[in-house]
């Protein structure tokens, strides 16, 4: 039993420790796999760089590197955002 089980079975309710149990031992599989394929996700992520480097210089336009890293921010300040709704949730 893990810290979550005894906690929440102290207080009669064993269902939530159990599946704060599971989502932590799926979150600890997921970032290990994360971590034993990220060399290759670098290593794509640098060619498709290198792609529109390329791209870039024979079109003589900024455009794709411009349209990627816009791309790049509006993922970003859409996970922030979620995050930060998802904490207001608790704290408003």
């Amino acid at each position: 039993m893990s810290v979550a089980t005894d906690i929440f079975c102290a207080l009669g309710q064993c269902w939530i420790g159990e599946g704060i149990d599971g989502i932590y031992v799926v979150a600890t599989t997921l970032l290990d796999i994360a971590i034993k394929l990220s060399p290759m996700f670098g290593v794509m992520y640098f060619g498709y760089w290198l792609f529109l480097i390329i791209r870039t210089v024979r079109e003589g336009s900024p455009e794709p590197i411009m349209n990627h890293v816009m791309f790049a921010w509006q993922v970003i300040t859409g996970i922030v955002h979620a995050f930060m709704s998802f904490i207001k949730l608790f704290i408003p």
